[in-house]
């Protein structure tokens, strides 16, 4: 019988960091769609998991100038987002394939980036517009090219304690 994680949700970005640093098998959750087929696979086994999608920071969505996404975008923002879809094509059709429209309504693309699956949705059209991701963590923020975020298959640079 698996044990089921412990849950958190935090009410900013450095209470976040700060519990998902506060254990060695921790997993942020936003949308779900990756995380809860992980587990009821047996794919994941996080002993506490911490809820983000409350976070309003990362919630950002702004196309003023250059465009900022939160990691807690979601793709069915990004689908009926007419400037996405004339800005950004690509990010805009990628987004529409990933999942239904129910799927999309929760999706995020923090979780298609973060899963670093080999057939992320998102991935390849952010890589062309040269995305740069910014993870927060115990030693503040820094800035990740995107093309430097994956380390291999469901493998990022994120270290304990990190968001992106």
């Amino acid at each position: 019988m698996r044990t089921m994680p412990r849950y958190h949700r935090p009410g900013g970005i450095a209470e976040a960091v700060e519990a998902l640093g506060s254990e060695e098998r921790t997993a942020a959750l936003a949308g779900g769609t990756d995380l809860m087929n992980d587990l009821r696979l047996g794919l994941s086994h996080p002993t506490l998991v911490v809820d983000t999608a409350g976070l309003a920071d990362l919630r950002v969505f702004s196309l003023d100038g250059g465009a900022v996404l939160g990691a807690g975008t979601t793709m069915a923002s990004l689908v009926r987002s007419p400037e996405v879809r004339r800005r950004y094509p690509a990010l805009a059709e990628a987004a529409a394939l990933l999942g239904g429209r129910q799927m999309q309504t929760v999706a995020t693309i923090g979780g298609n980036l973060c899963h670093a699956s080999p057939a992320a949705e998102t991935a390849t059209p952010l890589l062309v517009y040269d995305t740069v991701a910014t993870v927060a963590g115990p030693g503040g923020r820094r800035e990740v090219p995107l093309g430097d975020f994956w380390r291999g298959p469901r493998a990022t640079c994120l270290v304990p304690g990190e968001l992106l």
